[in-house]
C-alpha cells in the first residue's frame, strides 16, 4: 500500500516537472537541447540581461535546495550502509534537514515529499520498500 502511494507521488511530482519543463520554466515543453547553454554563460547574462529590480522578478532562482537535498540523502544512506526503508530514509532526512536549515518555514510533510521526489529513481525498487544506494 505504501510502495504504491510512494511510487503514485513520485509519478504525478515528475509528470509536473515534465510538464513545466526540465528548469521550471512557464512553458508545457522542453527547451531544445543546447539553448540553455547560452544563457549560462556569465558574459552573456553581463551583456544582455538588466540588473535592475523589475527584472529580477522574472529571473528564476535557486532550486529548492535539490542540491542540498540529494548530498542529504547520500550521507544519510552511507551512514546507513547504503540501503533502508524509504520511511525511514525520510524521517532521517528530513531531521537533517531542519538541522542544517532551521529558519526554513516548510512543513516536515512538505520537506518529506521533496525528499521522496528527489530520491534518484535508480534508487528505488517497484518489488521492495527499500532504497538502495547504487
Amino acid at each position: 500500500m505504501e510502495d504504491s502511494r510512494l511510487i503514485s507521488l513520485h509519478d504525478h511530482l515528475s509528470e509536473g516537472m515534465s510538464r513545466r519543463g526540465r528548469r521550471g520554466g512557464l512553458g508545457r515543453v522542453k527547451g531544445t537541447p543546447g539553448t540553455t547553454a547560452v544563457f549560462r554563460t556569465s558574459r552573456f547574462e553581463d551583456q544582455h540581461m538588466p540588473d535592475n529590480r523589475l527584472y529580477r522578478g522574472f529571473v528564476r532562482g535557486g532550486v529548492l535546495g535539490k542540491r542540498k537535498l540529494d548530498r542529504i540523502i547520500e550521507d544519510v544512506l552511507s551512514k546507513k550502509g547504503g540501503k533502508m526503508p524509504w520511511k525511514t530514509l525520510r524521517r532521517e532526512c528530513v531531521e537533517q534537514w531542519r538541522i542544517e536549515n532551521m529558519t526554513d518555514k516548510r512543513s516536515d510533510k512538505e520537506v518529506g515529499d521533496i525528499v521522496l521526489t528527489t530520491i534518484p529513481p535508480a534508487y528505488l525498487s517497484k518489488k521492495s520498500n527499500m532504497v538502495v544506494k547504487k
